[in-house]
């Protein structure tokens, strides 16, 4: 049987590392830019949504797994698929105007957000009073108002069918649960407030009330910043009695009040000489990028070491980040926060620029020999998925403007028509046409991610 040759040149592709500063051009240069590599979202961003998330009436925790045949998409799209507070795709009934927050833990190629697509995969998106998602590590806030749609969906911005549906309702308003047997209805009541949610909070405010911050303040000579952390403290108080006595509800309004006289108070006494930066957050924010990033240098270190395609000499080496890791995480255990944080952000900025070098420049040709046009055509859907995967992740990890989004997202719904069509002339047997249109698809996705910024 005569054999099909093809050489495939593979698109460079940079590692996808957040830049926090973005020229008028989409492409950007990572070793131009190194400097600059650290920041994923601006300061502002960071701050509303750390904000919303403090407070937040009710935070689900959100993972990934095998789905059951309990899941709502069971047998559908994604093989995996999301569990809401150990819940596989649990349904979710939620009240305008009220605070949400999602702790999202998938996997880098699961990123989580809101929509009004059932089965999601990018479209059908809902910006409208939600803050951080197309997150895989993260959190996400959500408040829905009167324009936020009554039935949508939490779902995977890369594959179908991971996630659940959604209810938002006005407080008292009836809804009918559509996915558990036997639930006939709910009514939308103010935000259930669990213990566990009572007790992150009144650890927060236990924190900002024994900060050096509250102790700044205890030493000025600022009255009303000192009477407002002294009621932040009678609030902290009043919501673990609270607790203690049953009352989530009561609990965690003190407790949310403490949080918000705790930073007013600090607001009002301004760090003289320093930075006003809490460094205690800086490490926490830092250990967990410095992690994120150094699983991927591992990754593409195995690959290069097991290619023998590098000098191992010339390398970063990964124990040289593990040692710094460990310092860092020794310093903080002293209460040495800032020269913890220090120590990580050195360390991440070694790992994000050997991550950068190691894919600057690189091409890979395969040489694909195919013994049928089907053997071909299915070689050229993986390739289109390799790509298609990526999407996602440069999304999270450039944050481009949303205009820039919106042109992404062009490209990718029409390699995915394409790929649609593609596959419709497959299965008639026509391999020929298939493979044609399957490469259209896969360039479209090689548009999205070059206007995403990667080159």
């Amino acid at each position: 049987m005569k054999k099909l040759t093809r050489s495939v040149m593979v698109m460079t592709l940079p590692i996808l590392l957040p830049i926090g500063v973005y020229a008028e051009s989409s492409h950007v240069h990572l070793a131009d830019h190194a400097p600059l590599m650290l920041a994923a979202k601006s300061d502002d961003a960071k701050q509303e949504l750390a904000a919303a998330v403090s407070k937040a009436a009710r935070t689900f925790k959100v993972t990934v797994g095998p789905k059951t045949p309990a899941h709502m998409f069971f047998g559908k799209g994604k093989e995996i698929g999301f569990s809401v507070d150990g819940e596989e795709s649990k349904e979710l009934v939620l009240t305008r105007g009220v605070t949400y927050a999602f702790d999202v833990d998938t996997d880098i190629q699961h990123d989580f957000y809101l929509t009004t697509d059932e089965i999601g995969r990018g479209a059908g998106t809902v910006t409208d009073g939600v803050l951080g998602q197309f997150t895989f590590k993260g959190k996400v806030a959500f408040t829905p108002n009167q324009q936020t749609p009554g039935r949508m969906f939490y779902q995977c911005r890369n594959h179908m069918n991971m996630g659940g549906l959604m209810h938002v309702v006005s407080e008292g308003e009836k809804v009918t649960l559509e996915h558990k047997p036997g639930s006939a209805s709910a009514v939308a009541r103010p935000a259930e407030v669990s213990e566990a949610d009572v007790k992150q909070k009144i650890a927060y405010a236990k924190m900002l009330t024994m900060s050096q911050s509250a102790k700044r303040v205890a030493d000025s000579g600022h009255a009303e910043a000192r009477a407002m952390m002294e009621q932040a403290k009678a609030d902290l108080a009043a919501s673990e009695s609270a607790l203690k006595g049953g009352n989530n509800s009561a609990a965690m309004e003190s407790a949310m009040k403490a949080i918000d006289d705790a930073n007013a108070a600090v607001g009002l006494v301004p760090k003289e000489g320093g930075d006003g930066v809490d460094h205690r957050i800086r490490y926490a924010e830092l250990l967990g990028n410095l992690r994120n990033y150094k699983e991927s240098y591992l990754q593409q270190y195995e690959r290069k070491t097991k290619s023998k395609r590098s000098d191992s000499s010339s390398d970063l080496d990964p124990k040289t980040i593990q040692k710094m890791e460990d310092d860092a995480i020794a310093l903080s255990t002293d209460g040495k926060y800032k020269e913890a944080a220090d120590t990580l952000e050195k360390a991440q900025s070694m790992v994000t620029s050997a991550l950068s070098q190691a894919f600057q420049g690189e091409a890979v040709v395969y040489d694909q020999k195919f013994k049928t046009p089907a053997e071909e055509y299915q070689f050229e859907v993986a390739r289109y998925k390799g790509f298609a995967d990526l999407v996602p992740l440069a999304l999270e990890q450039k944050q481009p403007a949303e205009n820039v989004v919106q042109l992404i997202n062009t490209f990718v719904e029409k390699g995915k028509k394409i790929a649609g069509e593609a596959a419709g002339y497959a299965k008639k047997g026509d391999y020929e046409t298939a493979i044609i249109g399957m490469q259209e698809a896969t360039n479209q996705m090689q548009r999205a991610l070059m206007t995403a910024g990667v080159r």
